[in-house]
């Protein structure tokens, strides 16, 4: 039998098996390539994302500060933090913060929401208190106390009265400024506002915790991230970074 390999043999071979070669390397590219886009991939516990609710934000550098901050510190699991900032009278800002909080692992709010969804965050036992606040804040800081009275009768949790879910962070020492980083006050941005219409706007603001995080340690739902206490890190650097 005659085998030898020829260049008439080779130029009729890929003149009638040309598809099949191109069908390989059309195959063999994606494979790669979806194999690299797995090793780059950011996956949801290497991202750290932040609700934050204010009338208008002036600092553009909070998430590359808070990631300057952990990586200095050894971490290398976060690879991104994405700070979304919403105006509360945003047109479809009812709707990102529903949608929020479920996908959020740090919310901003106003008091107004606290009062309706506050124990739909993590509560701040002394547990969670000890890993976000710095020691020297914790007498000076305001809480948002769960109570019967914020809100109606017909909606209160008995089991959540007089537990702790947010942080208050519109008074922080470097937020209550004349040229704020973020405007809670909306009489900064229009002046001209009466007190009646003022009334309307929230004026306090509130850092919570959400339940469904993976990165809130042994709070968290999922076993295989007990390690990863990013979000409460993320708490304890914006109290760092604006109330010392």
């Amino acid at each position: 039998m005659d085998n030898k390999v020829t260049k008439k043999r080779i130029a009729l071979h890929f003149e009638y098996d040309w598809l099949k070669y191109l069908l390989v390397i059309i195959l063999s590219a994606f494979v790669m390539y979806m194999i690299f886009m797995q090793i780059n991939i950011t996956r949801d516990f290497e991202r750290l994302e932040v609700f934050f609710s204010c009338y208008y934000n002036n600092d553009s550098s909070l998430s590359n500060d808070y990631l300057d901050t952990i990586r200095a510190e050894g971490d290398d699991v976060i690879r991104d933090a994405t700070i979304s900032y919403q105006s509360p009278v945003g047109e479809y800002y009812g709707q990102l913060f529903t949608s929020a909080g479920f996908t959020s692992d740090v919310l901003i709010i106003r008091k107004s929401e606290m009062q309706l969804y506050a124990d739909w965050f993590l509560e701040m036992d002394e547990q969670v208190l000890a890993a976000c606040v710095p020691d020297e804040l914790k007498d000076s800081l305001e809480y948002y106390v769960y109570s019967a009275a914020d809100r109606d009768p017909e909606y209160v949790n008995p089991d959540s009265e007089g537990k702790i879910f947010g942080i208050r962070v519109d008074n922080l020492k470097k937020i209550a400024v004349e040229n704020p980083p973020f405007v809670f006050d909306v009489s900064l941005l229009n002046p001209d506002l009466t007190e009646e219409e003022l009334a309307s706007y929230d004026t306090e603001f509130y850092i919570v915790l959400d339940k469904n995080s993976v990165k809130i340690g042994d709070k968290g739902k999922k076993e295989e991230y007990h390690d990863l206490t990013q979000a409460f890190r993320f708490v304890r650097f914006f109290l760092e970074k604006y109330a010392l």
